[in-house]
């Protein structure tokens, strides 16, 4: 199963959508694609599987 949650508008709740979301699935990889304000980590303290700058 696959979930994307997109927008391009900034404060809409996406990123705590998604991450309830996640809450609910098993064995699950969260990744946060907003080059410019990535923020999953204000919800999840997880693991950097891979970072690179942008």
């Amino acid at each position: 199963m696959e979930l994307v949650v997109l927008s391009g508008k900034g404060g809409t709740g996406k990123t705590t959508i998604a991450n309830a979301l996640s809450e609910l699935a098993r064995d699950v990889i969260r990744v946060d694609c907003d080059v410019d304000a990535p923020n999953f980590y204000l919800y999840y303290d997880g693991e950097d599987i891979e970072k690179k700058d942008f």
